[in-house]
């Protein structure tokens, strides 16, 4: 697990590697069809997930989660400021933006 902290969004970011269904995580069999539906992440994405808070610890709702030079690639934090993001590897930087707040990037690897 890997924590950061910034000064105006804190953030606590978990990633692992490896492949992960985007969808249908039912075992084959158990609803029949399920497996034609299913999308398999390649193997070298990485699954992000993490919690955005102010400096108060409070979480931040609706915090725009990007994957830097992939804008198509992204998601929002929910009620609790948590999120989750399959990015290309784990060299990816992830850019948070927030209305009221400075933009912050930061690097999975660092």
């Amino acid at each position: 697990m890997k924590s950061f902290t910034l000064p105006l969004l804190c953030l606590m970011l978990v990633f692992s590697a490896g492949a992960v269904h985007a969808r249908g995580d039912a075992a084959p069999g158990a609803n029949p069809g399920a497996e034609s539906l299913s999308k398999f992440i390649p193997e070298d994405d990485v699954k992000v997930q993490g919690v955005v808070t102010d400096d108060a610890g409070e979480p931040l709702i609706g915090v725009n989660v990007l994957e830097k030079g992939n804008p198509t690639n992204g998601t929002i934090t929910d009620v609790d400021g948590a999120f989750q993001l399959t990015v290309a590897d784990d060299n990816a930087t992830l850019v948070f933006t927030y209305i009221g707040y400075q933009k912050k990037e930061m690097p999975l690897n660092g």
